[in-house]
């Protein structure tokens, strides 16, 4: 009998340069599923390699100098062409950055799901439930590459296994509604496996792997997008009362067992081995500071030693509120434009650098001229807009020093848990009691004031956007926000700001700018949904159909 080729596992990766290369096998060194799906080492190695095609890192295409931050009002990037074709709107460009890597990649790790679980029954041990939590594992591992690909294009290919030679491998999209059903159900899958281990959460060497509060995690925020305006096109309140009770179900979980709590320092979160708000992070070994690394070449600027191109917008650092809880237009909040950093939501000086702050035993120079060392109009890798950002830049690096620091990726976080359960139950229900004690735990954590008493659904809605985007600042979260609540016009089509220094000591006079032409974004509503890039449309037959509006 002719055995079906497989790429073992050793290879840890796979190089789909067929026609058809999220779908078809590939060459190189290569085992018959006979040698691989009886061996128990095998195909651990094989399931384990499924992991490989999560997005871990906050760069994550053009290399590691690209992310979607850099779509939306967070941050500009001050040189990167695959994020200026985006804020373009051109979006069909093969080199625009989010496309056709992250298309190809998810379709691979699909893959390579599928492939174990049509084949980790030959392991002898998988008979009497040996290999069940690495089941588990595999479907919530394709429901999270479902929900990267629903989440940018809506309507996707669904392929359930792994399809023979002579299988039609022209397939067609399938409609958003039903993409989210087949994410839920591998869900649900692995939910109920992993309820059945009671494997709660994972520890040791297993630490940030697929456990069932992973799953619920996944579940709420798929649940919280599938109740937003771009997906529940009709403000079905059903759904939103759905995202809330799956939320309440973790957050319950999370109290009855002890599992997860707030980090008690926010400007610590990406930078702790282990932390109680962890629900799953990739954990990192301490960053290298040299050519090609995350820091080097999109964090640090020329002035501490680096190339970064990473940006923080002024348009992001006006939604930090004053210290004493009122936004700044507020008459009544104390702002005052000719000290626009002075008592701000202390998270502010947590996620931002600024000009006049002290770091790395110096002050920041934002000024334009021979003696402002942190801006230069003229140099790219110093900031287009008045502010680095601090929550990816461990005070130790610079130029000459040889300290390091971790920065890990967070997946999934309590604070996040929070956010989404008391926007999906205000959606739902109003701003209730429950709603409340959700935003204020954020904000006491943040040493913030409660919100006040007495707000409107409308009113709290706001403030819970804006809560979003001051504490999930950077974090993969802005741009999919933005998306999920419609508001792309409103925010991304906006002027891109940035804040000038004019002089060269204190006291400092500001201003605000808009930033120059390359640095403005545009937003068409096709922009709601990702063009399918051109060469899988090519590939296609023209069974494919491309998104609306593309």
């Amino acid at each position: 009998m002719k055995k079906e080729k497989v790429l073992t596992y050793l290879l840890l990766i796979l190089c789909f340069s067929c026609k058809k290369d999220f779908l078809q096998k590939d060459t190189g060194v290569e085992l018959s599923n006979e040698d691989v799906f009886t061996s128990y080492s095998y195909t651990l190695g094989w399931a384990d390699n499924s992991y490989s095609f999560l997005i871990n890192d906050y760069a994550y295409f053009n290399g590691f100098q690209g992310n979607s931050s850099e779509f939306s009002d967070e941050s500009i990037d001050a040189s990167n062409s695959s994020v200026a074709l985006v804020n373009k709107g051109l979006m069909l460009d093969p080199n625009a950055g989010d496309m056709s890597s992250i298309y190809s990649k998810m379709y691979r790790g699909i893959y390579n799901v599928n492939t174990f679980l049509a084949n980790y029954q030959r392991v002898p041990s998988a008979a009497n439930g040996g290999l069940d939590v690495i089941k588990a594992e595999q479907f919530f591992l394709r429901s999270f590459f479902y929900f990267e690909l629903w989440k940018r294009w809506g309507d996707v290919i669904i392929v359930d296994h792994p399809l023979g030679i002579f299988e039609n491998q022209d397939l067609p999209r399938t409609d958003k509604g039903e993409v989210l059903n087949f994410i839920l159900n591998d869900l649900d899958s692995s939910i109920s496996i992993f309820t059945r281990k009671s494997m709660l959460t994972r520890t040791g060497s297993a630490y940030g792997r697929a456990s069932l509060t992973t799953a619920m995690a996944l579940k709420s925020r798929v649940l919280l997008y599938a109740a937003s305006p771009r997906f529940n096109t009709t403000n079905d309140i059903d759904l939103w009362q759905a995202a809330a009770d799956v939320s309440a179900a973790l957050l319950s979980l999370s109290d009855s067992k002890s599992l997860f709590s707030l980090e008690p320092k926010y400007g610590n979160l990406l930078t702790t081995p282990q932390s109680t708000e962890y629900i799953m992070i990739q954990n990192r070994p301490a960053r290298s500071f040299s050519n090609n690394s995350f820091l080097y070449n999109f964090i640090v600027p020329s002035s501490s030693g680096g190339f970064g191109t990473f940006n923080p917008t002024e348009n992001h650092a006006e939604l930090y509120e004053m210290s004493n809880g009122l936004p700044i237009t507020d008459p009544l909040s104390g702002y005052d434009s000719t000290n626009p950093f002075l008592n701000r939501d202390p998270r502010f000086y947590n996620n931002l650098i600024y000009n006049g702050m002290t770091w790395q035993k110096r002050t920041i120079a934002m000024w334009d001229a021979s003696s402002g060392t942190d801006y230069n109009s003229a140099n790219n890798f110093t900031t287009r807009t008045g502010f680095y950002c601090k929550k990816f830049w461990p005070e130790v690096y610079k130029a000459g020093s040889t300290g390091t620091s971790i920065i890990n990726y967070i997946y999934f976080r309590y604070g996040e848990l929070l956010l989404n359960y008391a926007e999906a139950l205000n959606e739902a229900q109003g701003p209730t009691f429950e709603v409340y004690n959700a935003i204020n735990q954020i904000r006491t954590r943040a040493k913030m004031p409660d919100l006040p008493a007495g707000l409107s659904q409308d009113s709290m809605r706001s403030r819970i956007h804006n809560e979003r985007a001051v504490e999930l600042a950077f974090e993969e979260h802005r741009w999919w926000d933005i998306l999920r609540w419609k508001q792309g016009a409103q925010i991304v089509a906006q002027p891109m700001k940035r804040i000038n220094v004019s002089n060269a000591q204190a006291p400092y006079s500001y201003s605000v700018v808009n930033l120059p032409t390359q640095y403005q974004k545009v937003f068409y509503d096709k922009m709601y949904f990702y063009p399918i890039p051109k060469v899988e449309m090519q590939k296609s037959n023209g069974v494919l159909k491309q998104t609306q509006g593309w």
